[in-house]
């Protein structure tokens, strides 16, 4: 008997366990809220259904709130559900040139100037952005070393941008002996320039979507805060492939001929701006919801030679709900693993399609492994895009 209760509560335990840990993964794992165009959209593991919560929606077109359900009986948490139209976009894979020009100009590291720092003194530190300088903007290289050297007080009033704030500090510049000028003892950068790949189109609105993560400068690592930008064609001349743990990398020549438009904002999860009818023969494919991504297979489509996307097979292998690197896949495909070992940088922004759905783009590549890398979802991007239009995402449905 006593056995016979000792096997029935280890029973218990592990059962007891098991529940518990199913019920705070389901809980951490699962998205908040999910979109849907028709009920057959909300696709849920097998162990967890839906129910009604107590809370209403405050409006008509509030999204509906429900209750996760683990076994039908344990609640894990609650969900949105928000009823939207299915999206329709004509996927890239195109090679994009990339312009920008920074919101002032970002320090990216400090100087001696007869054995001193001005900058260091005045407390300035690399991955400042300096918008002003005796209460005039600077946007340039020139127009900073101008307003220093054309200074007819011994302190400059210096105001920049540092985590988002704004400072005012004050640099005593130093003259140099060997340039026979004033000098602050700063490295800076005012524009940044290079080569990703197209996401998305929306030929109806005319916006696109690229990269899928943020450009950073350089040295700094700092997001490159933009005044202006601007994308163009490009053409894939060659690439290096991975060696140790430093990424391989596309090379290519910028092309204004077939692809021209305007960066609006630069941020954690792409690039998003508009286009002047791309020339893009391209069938437009529905957008996938976050809960129709599968493990399983996929492609992406990308460009190591010219300018024209090729079809390459991957696996996607894991799906993270949070943040922006959501998958992580890998790639299959003989022939781009032969050709260069797997993913490139420059191919940040190739579309990822699964079951003939947009369902992400390629992000990152694994240092440790260049045949794998991580991708952001498609759905994430199109709320990125949405707000860059200020419309909805019915606005953005065109047809198939």
């Amino acid at each position: 008997m006593k056995k016979a209760l000792s096997l029935f509560f280890i029973f218990l335990f592990i059962i007891t366990f098991i529940i518990l840990m199913l019920t705070g993964f389901y809980s951490a794992s699962l998205p908040k809220r999910l979109l849907y165009d028709s009920p057959d959209d909300i696709k849920l593991s097998p162990v967890l259904s839906l129910k009604d919560s107590t809370a209403s929606p405050v409006s008509e077109n509030a999204p509906e709130v429900k209750k996760l359900m683990l076994f039908n009986t344990i609640p894990v948490g609650e969900i949105k559900l928000e009823k939207t139209s299915r999206t329709f976009v004509i996927p890239g894979g195109e090679p994009i040139g990339i312009k920008l020009l920074s919101k002032g100009v970002l320090v990216i590291k400090l100087g001696d100037v007869n054995g001193e720092c001005p900058a260091k003194d005045a407390g300035i530190c690399p991955g400042d952005i300096i918008v002003s300088v005796n209460g005039k903007e600077v946007m340039t290289n020139e127009e900073i070393e101008k307003a220093i050297q054309n200074s007819d007080k011994p302190e400059a009033e210096i105001k920049l941008i540092r985590n988002s704030e704004e400072k005012t500090v004050y640099l005593t510049p130093a003259f140099s002996e060997q340039d026979g000028c004033k000098k602050a003892g700063l490295w800076v950068r005012d524009s940044s320039a290079g080569i990703g790949t197209l996401s998305f189109y929306c030929p109806d609105t005319q916006l696109f979507a690229g990269l899928g993560h943020p450009i950073c400068d350089a040295d700094t690592g700092e997001m490159f805060d933009i005044s202006k930008g601007s994308v163009c064609g490009a053409g894939i001349t060659g690439f290096k492939k991975a060696e140790g743990d430093k990424a391989g990398e596309l090379e290519g020549q910028f092309n204004e001929k077939n692809l021209n438009g305007d960066i609006l904002i630069n941020c954690d999860c792409g690039i998003y701006g508009t286009l002047d009818k791309p020339q893009i023969d391209r069938d437009a494919v529905p957008l996938a919801f976050k809960q129709e991504v599968e493990i399983g297979d996929a492609e992406i489509l990308t460009t190591i030679d010219g300018s024209e996307p090729q079809r390459y097979s991957c696996k996607i292998e894991q799906i993270n709900n949070e943040g922006t690197k959501n998958l992580v896949i890998r790639i299959t495909d003989e022939d781009l693993l032969k050709a260069t070992g797997g993913i490139l940088q420059g191919m940040s922004g190739s579309p990822i399609i699964q079951n003939g759905r947009l369902v992400g783009a390629v992000t990152h590549v694994m240092l440790e492994t260049s045949e794998m890398g991580y991708g952001i979802f498609a759905e994430t991007m199109l709320e990125k895009l949405n707000s860059v239009s200020g419309q909805s995402s019915d606005s953005l449905k065109i047809a198939s």
